[in-house]
């Protein structure tokens, strides 16, 4: 009776864990090791409420890597998932604990700030352009393949917005409007 116990203890543990481990998955994008596009989502709504509701700030950055289709095409589809992976790297790298940096699909990612304006924002992201034009994003056949990359930003307290979709939609028009002004920048939106 007790060895029947220990092992249905067992197997539940180990359904535990992994239960765990495949919600883990379901968060996180497999090549960047990112947070996806549905937790970023989520959890988007939810710093939005509570940022709302408790008069804090709460910024939103949309970034894109320039002319990444070109890359693509030129180097393969292997290299270019190289350069996404070390993307993310370098986002994790600059990210505050704090913060929360996804990939939100193809060549797009996104950084959620809790408690912080469109101008330490800016600071933040600034980095990412730093620390890019400072070093190749990968290597082939010894060669460096530089990257650049155009952000927008976003802040609750500069838009009236009535969710957190229409934040995140500004962050991303605004990224858009630096892709339409010759690429390799940041913009905040209202500014």
């Amino acid at each position: 009776m007790n060895a029947r116990l220990e092992q249905q203890q067992s197997e539940l543990a180990n359904l535990l864990k992994r239960q765990d481990e495949l919600e883990v998955c379901s968060r996180i994008d497999p090549l960047t090791g990112l947070a996806n596009r549905g937790w970023l989502e989520e959890q988007l709504s939810e710093h939005f409420t509570h940022c709302r509701e408790e008069g804090r700030n709460l910024s939103v950055a949309f970034i894109d890597l320039d002319h990444f289709k070109m890359v693509n095409d030129q180097y393969g589809h292997l290299v270019g998932d190289v350069i996404l992976e070390n993307f993310g790297k370098l986002l994790r790298e600059l990210v505050r604990d704090s913060d929360l940096a996804g990939r939100f699909g193809g060549e797009e990612f996104m950084i959620i700030m809790p408690n912080e304006d469109a101008h330490s924002a800016h600071q933040l992201v600034k980095q990412i352009l730093q620390k890019l034009a400072e070093q190749p994003i990968a290597y082939v056949e010894n060669q460096p393949i530089h990257i650049t990359v155009s952000i927008g930003i976003a802040c609750l307290h500069d838009g009236g917005f009535a969710d957190s979709r229409e934040l995140m939609n500004a962050a991303d028009q605004t990224m858009y409007f630096v892709k339409h002004s010759g690429r390799c920048g940041i913009a905040i939106y209202g500014q």
